[in-house]
């Protein structure tokens, strides 16, 4: 009787990790709606013909960024990786496009109470990930730029950032391809990973001029490895279970 009562608790158990390492994921093909995107300012960003359009002039510095806020994420220790397809229309020296990710707030405004990481490509084809809080701080890591003068207008990108955790240390790979060349950032660490629920897209023009990047997708999605370290602890809690009822 007590392995029947506990092969379908094993079950139970098992089934729900799976479905928590689903849930745990988004995914917006933009086919419909960006209704869960939050916008620095609105004008700056359309949606049309499947694409998330970011397009503007500015008169000087400026950056614009759309987030979604992940709460099914949850606790530091699951980890993560946000990938997105991308080209851009227009294009001017010293622009930088890439994601914002555990953002204290929607803006990725930085600041001592508001901090997020940023994981970029510029216009040059240099690749980085900071951390942006009171002031930037380079994370570190092997960096291997874009060859090929960097950066090319009407050319597809997929872009993606992953996140793995041991104990409260977080390990971010960032890579960039488009089809043939990669440029990554593999290895920064901050001992202290940031804890917000905000991800999405930043990107900054640091100068008076005109860019348009479209984006074809985005998503935020477990890591296999999480699901299966949940799905293996769970079997070793009702196993440890199983041998104390026998005791």
């Amino acid at each position: 009787m007590k392995i029947i009562r506990t092969l379908p608790a094993i079950a139970v158990l098992l089934a729900t990790a799976s479905t928590n390492a689903v849930v745990l994921g988004y995914s917006n093909n933009f086919s419909t709606s960006v209704a869960d995107f939050t916008e620095t300012t609105d004008v700056q960003w359309t949606l049309g013909s499947g694409v998330y359009t970011n397009a503007f002039t500015a008169g000087g510095a400026t950056a614009s960024s759309a987030t979604v806020n992940v709460t099914d994420l949850g606790p530091v220790g699951t980890d993560w990786s946000i990938s997105t397809t991308f080209s851009i229309s227009t294009l001017e020296s010293g622009m930088t496009f890439g994601f914002g990710a555990l953002g204290t707030n929607t803006a990725f405004s930085g600041g001592a109470g508001n901090p997020y990481y940023l994981a970029d490509v510029n216009t040059a084809g240099s690749v980085r990930i900071l951390e942006i809080a009171s002031s930037p701080a380079d994370l570190g890591g092997t960096k291997t730029s874009l060859p090929d003068g960097g950066l090319q207008t009407d050319t597809n990108y997929t872009m993606t950032l992953s996140g793995t955790y041991s104990g409260g240390t977080l390990t971010m790979d960032l890579s960039i391809t488009d089809g043939v060349n990669i440029g990554s950032v593999i290895g920064a660490t901050d001992a202290s990973s940031l804890t917000g629920q905000n991800f999405g897209f930043r990107n900054r023009i640091p100068n008076a001029g005109t860019y348009s990047v479209s984006y074809d997708n985005f998503s935020i999605v477990p890591e296999p490895g999480s699901a299966a370290l949940i799905m293996s602890a769970c079997v070793g809690m009702l196993l440890m279970m199983r041998r104390r009822r026998r005791a």
